[in-house]
């Protein structure tokens, strides 16, 4: 974790907005080998500019730059190495504490390290940067509870397993780049953490696309525009004892294993629209699943085919939305805006739609059995 005390850091190049608010430092490398220390510690309401300066971070735990204190710095085409375990490149904390990263590039090399930290209310800005990750266990972004990252134009990704693009307990909004985790989710989303991804092109290699654990009441939650994934593994989504609120809306996504969403002990709620899904969605006996398909989305899978009797399921269909069913599902709770007639028409294929005939939410149903759109039945259970 970043830390707020900044004496407490040994740091190469020590910046003290106390001493004098307006610094800068240009074309120059600086290295830092001691433990919880760091390339360059900015702090004290300091107004920082960096150029064309070389961070490298080799031995010990620490940071290349550690920024907090209420400070701003603006880093602009500048390196970082990070060659220790334990370590991070940029690192922010602290309310008002703000970083701009413009052109420039980072490497990490061992594991548990991380590209980007932000925390307590600090935010980073990046734009139109390369960085590669190396090692297991290390992200390129991660935030921790209020810390807000933002970033455009990125490129690059990580190698090593367990090591997602990006790992959220804040907020990370990522657009317009172009990225890969080859043997990794992602993202991994914790506790309250939030991804917004926009007109990005991702690439997933290991574990499935979206990884969800430590789930509060509030829960995290995935928003996702216009974005092309290629998933080497799935499912899409692994909600794991986690609470995830996702909106989808004119992505496109390949699998080469399908598979839309596996949950245990989990709270999921899913809404598409203008989105092809695609894959059975995985549930246990603990678990609750909405699934939303709003107008010009389309779902091609089958839910809940064990059967757990104990797992919430609900499914929302709007008008102009279509369910192909791959095979035979089991939900606790059914609607559709168009009404029972028109709606289960929406419901194709050749196989059925079990509803819990006992539940309030079903009363419109009046235990009935329908024929859906395709060969198969709506049938109470």
């Amino acid at each position: 974790s970043a830390s707020a005390q900044e004496k407490s850091v040994k740091a190469t190049y020590d910046v003290n907005g106390n001493a004098e608010k307006e610094q800068y430092r240009s074309h120059v490398t600086l290295e830092s080998v001691s433990d919880n220390g760091s390339v360059i510690n900015a702090y004290g309401a300091v107004n920082l500019n960096l150029t064309g300066v070389r961070m490298n971070k080799t031995a010990g735990r620490g940071y290349a730059l550690l920024v907090s204190g209420s400070s701003r710095v603006t880093v602009f085409q500048c390196d970082i190495n990070l060659h220790t375990e334990y370590s991070c490149g940029i690192a922010a904390a602290g309310s008002g504490t703000f970083v701009r990263v413009d052109d420039g590039k980072t490497t990490i090399s061992k594991e548990q390290s991380s590209g980007f930290y932000c925390t307590d209310s600090a935010m980073i800005s990046i734009d139109k940067y390369d960085i590669s990750s190396f090692a297991k266990m290390s992200p390129v972004l991660s935030t921790d509870k209020m810390g807000s990252i933002e970033a455009v134009g990125m490129k690059g990704g990580t190698k090593g397993n367990a090591a997602p693009l990006f790992s959220s307990k804040g907020s990370i909004h990522v657009s317009e780049s172009r990225m890969e985790a080859a043997s990794a989710p992602i993202a991994h989303i914790r506790e309250n953490g939030a991804i917004t991804l926009d007109n990005c092109e991702l690439t997933q290699g290991a574990s499935c696309g979206f990884y969800v654990s430590d789930g509060t009441a509030a829960g995290g939650s995935l928003t996702m525009n216009g974005c092309k994934l290629k998933l080497q593994d799935g499912p899409l989504l692994l909600v794991d004892e986690g609470t995830l609120t996702a909106a989808l809306t004119d992505n496109t996504i390949s699998f080469t294993k399908d598979g839309l969403m596996s949950i245990r002990g989990g709270v999921a709620d899913i809404t598409a629209s203008r989105q092809k899904l695609k894959g059975d969605i995985v549930t246990d006996s603990v678990c609750a699943v909405s699934l939303n398909l709003g107008k010009g989305a389309s779902y091609d899978g089958a839910i809940n085919v064990g059967n757990n009797m104990d797992a919430t399921v609900t499914v929302n269909l709007e008008k102009g939305s279509v369910w192909f069913v791959s095979d035979n599902s089991h939900i606790s709770a059914i609607s559709f805006q168009q009404g029972v007639e028109n709606g289960v028409k929406q419901i194709k294929g050749k196989a059925n739609v079990y509803y819990d005939a006992k539940n309030p939410a079903n009363s419109y149903l009046e235990g009935r059995q329908y024929e859906l759109g395709g060969q198969g039945m709506l049938i109470p259970e």
